[in-house]
């Protein structure tokens, strides 16, 4: 099963590239498979909560592609993806433990009650992310060329997520050291 994990990031990460290829070689209707290959695999290798998600997702993504056709259906799914980090970030401040209380509990089983507020305090952050994330990915969609939303949702938008990992993982090892 680690292995299809793997396998399914990366697949997850080229996603853009394969629809941008795909829309400018084929029909769309040739490339919309793509989605459910994807969302296939990442339904085999998630666990239960996620699975939800993702059948939101995939709903999604056929509605849009029924209203405003393959081509947008296609470019949604970053759009989809970031809806769904926002609502399992949510329901996780809501149902705590936080998502990032469980990263922290990783490295740190005994986490204090100043430990556990700043894991807190970093999921709201990262549920400002999603939103703004989710919004630039979706103004890609709708009004930007396909090149650039290859550009935002096939590499700006993972490096940003990549800041943000690592310049707030800094920051928790510091905030639970001292």
């Amino acid at each position: 099963m680690g292995q299809l994990k793997y396998f399914v990031l990366i697949v997850t990460l080229l996603y853009p590239f394969a629809v941008y290829w795909g829309l400018g070689n084929l029909e769309s209707k040739y490339v919309f498979p793509l989605v459910l290959v994807v969302i296939g695999f990442r339904w085999f290798s998630s666990g239960f909560q996620d699975k939800k998600i993702l059948i939101g997702i995939l709903l999604g993504v056929f509605l849009i592609a029924a209203v405003w056709g393959s081509d947008m259906g296609l470019k949604s799914y970053p759009v989809l993806m970031n809806i769904g980090f926002l609502c399992v970030f949510v329901m996780s401040l809501i149902s705590p433990p936080t998502v990032i209380e469980r990263f922290a509990r990783m490295t740190n089983k005994k986490l204090t009650d100043r430990g556990i507020a700043y894991t807190r305090k970093v999921t709201w952050v990262w549920c400002a992310f999603f939103v703004i994330n989710g919004l630039v990915s979706t103004g890609t969609v709708l009004w930007a060329s396909d090149e650039q939303w290859l550009l935002y949702n096939g590499f700006v938008s993972y490096l940003a997520i990549g800041c943000l990992f690592v310049c707030e993982w800094l920051v928790r090892q510091r905030m639970l050291r001292g």
